[in-house]
């Protein structure tokens, strides 16, 4: 009994340090029907004051089309949502006023995408591995907070 218990202990130990990266690497949210899927910050430098926050993916899992409407955290002045042009990289993002998310639906708002969430008026530069708090807003869902996580850019990798 004691041995099987002994085994039983180090198997539990080495499967949770085995699985620690796939958990740190990937983490979501939901908010109702709406699952958002490992939101992440770019570092900024110093003296920069505007930052980013993007998705890996945004899903709406229901039946019913919602839209993200808002975007706010406390390590930013405001937050707005942002679109570019890919077509005219000169032209500066300008604001969006929604993101619309179909039912069945899933995106990406990633930082090679077409849009970005924007933190304008950084109160300090967002360093690589720090974890900042940011609150999403949808039209029919609510509210939704979560933590994006400070990282470099990966590679984009297709489904």
């Amino acid at each position: 009994m004691e041995n099987t218990l002994h085994r039983l202990v180090r198997w539990a130990a080495v499967s949770s340090v085995a699985l620690m990266p796939l958990l740190a690497w990937a983490h979501e949210t939901t908010v109702g029907s709406l699952v958002v899927e490992h939101p992440y910050a770019l570092p900024t430098g110093p003296g920069e004051t505007v930052g980013a926050v993007y998705l890996r993916a945004l899903r709406n899992e229901g039946q019913r089309a919602d839209r993200l409407v808002g975007v706010a955290s406390p390590v930013a002045q405001r937050a707005e949502i942002q679109g570019f042009d890919r077509a005219h990289p000169e032209v500066p993002p300008r604001p969006l006023p929604s993101v619309e998310l179909p039912a069945g639906a899933a995106m990406r708002l990633r930082h090679d995408g077409r849009v970005r969430l924007a933190l304008i008026g950084l109160e300090r530069p967002l360093h690589e591995g720090e974890r900042i708090p940011v609150t999403l807003r949808f039209e029919h869902a609510g509210a939704c907070e979560l933590t994006a996580w400070v990282q470099s850019p990966r590679p984009h990798v297709q489904p």
